[in-house]
């Protein structure tokens, strides 16, 4: 129900993960350890992760 009301706002957790993690508020190291499905957690660096400008 989830991954189908994303229409109306809805998201899953890693989702949400991810989100913080190409933001860079939340390392990937810290992301995995608070989610019960660590495969779907994308490093930044990896090829299709997320992407961040650096910081300055």
């Amino acid at each position: 129900m989830i991954s189908t009301g994303r229409r109306d706002g809805m998201q899953t957790l890693e989702t949400g993960i991810n989100a913080l993690v190409a933001a860079g508020v939340v390392g990937y190291e810290e992301a995995v350890l608070h989610t019960a499905y660590p495969e779907d957690i994308k490093r930044p660096d990896a090829p299709g992760g997320p992407r961040t400008p650096p910081r300055t």
